[in-house]
C-alpha cells in the first residue's frame, strides 16, 4: 500500500516540477500545430488537438484531448491527454497521463505513466525506472533501470536491466524477455513463464485489495476535473472567483467556521423543507447550493493555496492563474493521499470552500440591498438629497422681485 502512496506522490511532484518553473510561456487553442525551435522558456500547451514538431529546450507540458508529440525535449515532459502518442526523444523525466499511451522513441530519464492502455514500442528504450498504472500494459521496449507495473495484464518483450514488480493477475514474459534482478509477482493458476528468463529471485506478493487501483485512477480523475473546471470558473468569471479566493485569504478562519456550521444547517434545513410542500422548491435550492460547493471548493482553496507556494517558495509575485490553479490542486491532491490526514484534508477544503461562497452571498445580497431605493444606502442618500435641495431653496425663490435672505446665515 505505502509503495502505491510513494508512486502517486512521485507522479504528483513531477507535474509539480513542471509547472513550477519561473520562467513559463503559455500557449492555448483549440487546435494547435507548432514547428520550429522553442529554446529560452519552459511551455504549458493548452489544446484540444495538439501536433507538436518543436524543440523544446526546456520543460515541456501538454494538455489537451488527443496528442502527437514529434518535438525533441531536452529536458522534463508531462502529457495529460486522451489519445497520446509520443515520437521523439526525451532527455530527462518523462510523466504520461492517458487513455491510450504509445511510447515510440528513447527516454533517457525515468518514465512515469498512468493510463488506460500502455504500449512501449522497441524504439522506445527506458534508461531510467518505468512505472505503469492502468488496466493492460505492453512493454516492447528495454527498461535499464527497474519496472514496477500495478495493471489488468501485463506483457513484457525485452530486457529488463533491474527488478521486476507486477501487481498484475496475468503477465506473460515473451521470447526476448529477460529481467536481470528480481521478479515480485502475484502467484496464480493463469501465470506460467521460463523461469530461466530471471536473473535473481521470485517473489511472492500478497493480492492487493480489488479495485484499489480503481479509486486511484478515479482520484487522479477528480484532479484533473477540478483543474479544468477551476480554469473556466477564473477565465469565465474572473471577478466572482476572485471574490471567492479573497474570502479565503483575508477569513480563512471565519471561512471554515461558517463551512462547518453551514454544512450543518443545510443539511438539517434541507429534509425539514423536504417534508412540506410549500418548502421543496427552498430545499431544491439548498440542494443545487450544496452541489455547487462541492466542485467549486477545490479550485477556489487551490487556488489560494497555489499563490501561497509561489510567492513563497518560489518567489513569483504575480503568478500567473493557471499555474496557481495547477499547483494548488497538486497541493490539495498529495495531502488528500497521506494516510491518517485525507479525510480531515477533504473535509477542510469542503469547509473553507463552501463558507466563502457563504460569506460572498451574504455580501453580495447585502450589496443589493444597500443599493435598493429603499435600501439603508437609498435612504440615506435620499435625506441628504433633500436637506441639500431645502438649504439652497432660498437661492431660486424670487417674490415680486424682492430676493429673500438666506435662512442659515446669521446676521
Amino acid at each position: 500500500m505505502k509503495k502505491i502512496y510513494l508512486t502517486i506522490l512521485l507522479v504528483l511532484i513531477s507535474v509539480s516540477c513542471c509547472s513550477f518553473t519561473s520562467a513559463l510561456t503559455i500557449v492555448k487553442n483549440d487546435t494547435l500545430t507548432l514547428d520550429g525551435s522553442l529554446e529560452n522558456d519552459n511551455y504549458l500547451i493548452l489544446g484540444g488537438t495538439i501536433k507538436l514538431n518543436d524543440t523544446f529546450q526546456k520543460d515541456l507540458a501538454v494538455i489537451g484531448g488527443e496528442i502527437s508529440s514529434d518535438s525533441r525535449v531536452y529536458e522534463d515532459a508531462f502529457f495529460i491527454g486522451g489519445d497520446i502518442h509520443i515520437n521523439e526523444k526525451i532527455d530527462e523525466d518523462l510523466v504520461v497521463i492517458g487513455g491510450n499511451v504509445f511510447l515510440n522513441d528513447d527516454i533517457d530519464g525515468d518514465v512515469i505513466v498512468l493510463g488506460g492502455n500502455i504500449i512501449t514500442s522497441r524504439d522506445a528504450d527506458i534508461r531510467g525506472d518505468l512505472l505503469v498504472l492502468g488496466a493492460t500494459a505492453i512493454v516492447n521496449s528495454s527498461v535499464s533501470g527497474d519496472v514496477t507495473v500495478y495493471a489488468g495484464d501485463v506483457i513484457i518483450n525485452d530486457k529488463v536491466g533491474g527488478d521486476a514488480v507486477l501487481y498484475s493477475d496475468y503477465f506473460v514474459l515473451g521470447d526476448d524477455a529477460m529481467i536481470a534482478g528480481d521478479l515480485s509477482y502475484h502467484k496464480t493458476d493463469k501465470i506460467s513463464f521460463d523461469k530461466s528468463k530471471i536473473g535473481g529471485v521470485l517473489i511472492p506478493l500478497k493480492q492487493l485489495e480489488r479495485g484499489y487501483i480503481d479509486r486511484i485512477i478515479e482520484k487522479l480523475t477528480w484532479l484533473l476535473l477540478y483543474f479544468i473546471i477551476g480554469l473556466a470558473l477564473f477565465l469565465l468569471l474572473p471577478t466572482v472567483s476572485r471574490n471567492l479566493t479573497e474570502k479565503v485569504e483575508r477569513k480563512l478562519g471565519i471561512s471554515i467556521l461558517v463551512g462547518f456550521v453551514g454544512s450543518i444547517v443545510m443539511f438539517f434545513a434541507f429534509f425539514l423543507l423536504l417534508i412540506t410542500i410549500v418548502g421543496i422548491p427552498f430545499s431544491l435550492v439548498i440542494l443545487g447550493y450544496y452541489i455547487l460547493a462541492i466542485f467549486v471548493c477545490w479550485p477556489v482553496v487551490g487556488m489560494w493555496l497555489g499563490r501561497i507556494i509561489l510567492k513563497r517558495w518560489f518567489k513569483q509575485e504575480s503568478p500567473k492563474t493557471e499555474i496557481a490553479l495547477l499547483t494548488g490542486i497538486i497541493a490539495l491532491g498529495i495531502s488528500s493521499l497521506i494516510p491518517g490526514i485525507s479525510g480531515l484534508v477533504v473535509a477542510l477544503v469542503y469547509f473553507t470552500g463552501l463558507g466563502a461562497m457563504i460569506l460572498a452571498t451574504r455580501d453580495y445580497l447585502r450589496k443589493e440591498k444597500q443599493n435598493r431605493p429603499g435600501g439603508r444606502k437609498g435612504v440615506s442618500q435620499h435625506v441628504k438629497t433633500n436637506k441639500r435641495e431645502k438649504n439652497n431653496s432660498w437661492k431660486n425663490n424670487d417674490y415680486k422681485g424682492i430676493r429673500l435672505t438666506d435662512p442659515n446665515k446669521k446676521d
